[in-house]
């Protein structure tokens, strides 16, 4: 079995067990998505290449979002200190229904950008071209991270 086979595998068993997270693969690391709230995820990229870790993050944010009935989403909280060092990213996301109600946010100064909520729609059709995420695969994402719920 391929190393994809075997996430896929390995999260399709999480769900199954009723977890409140699951892992994927991204790119060239792993990631684990942790809910902790009925609209809120933790997101966390464990990542060999710093180079990219924007894109996936953004990815996935948009489809735990998308996956759980939300349209929006917005970073309440970013682990961003790692991020150049080629260690990994921590989101804290909350999925919002309303892009006019935007949900408390504590972003450092000059990444005031993260508290802007994002359209999923408009996310996972600029970010998941780059990632070479097909529509099949896109779908898939979306079957798993909605079986999460």
């Amino acid at each position: 079995m391929t190393r994809m086979g075997l996430v896929a595998a390995g999260s399709a068993a999480l769900l199954l067990a009723g977890c409140n997270s699951f892992m994927g693969e991204a790119a060239d690391g792993a990631m684990e998505v942790t809910r902790s709230a009925p609209n809120r995820w933790q997101i966390s990229l464990n990542r060999v290449d710093a180079n990219d870790t924007l894109r996936p993050a953004l990815y996935q944010a948009a489809i735990v979002t998308k996956a759980n009935g939300f349209g929006w989403f917005q970073i309440l909280q970013a682990n961003d200190g790692v991020l150049g060092l080629g260690r990994g990213a921590s989101w804290l996301i909350a999925g919002i229904s309303d892009p006019n109600a935007p949900v408390p946010c504590t972003a450092r100064s000059g990444y005031e950008w993260q508290c802007k909520p994002q359209a999923v729609d408009e996310v996972i059709a600029r970010v998941g071209p780059a990632l070479n995420k097909t529509p099949e695969i896109i779908e898939q994402d979306l079957r798993v991270a909605g079986a999460q719920r």
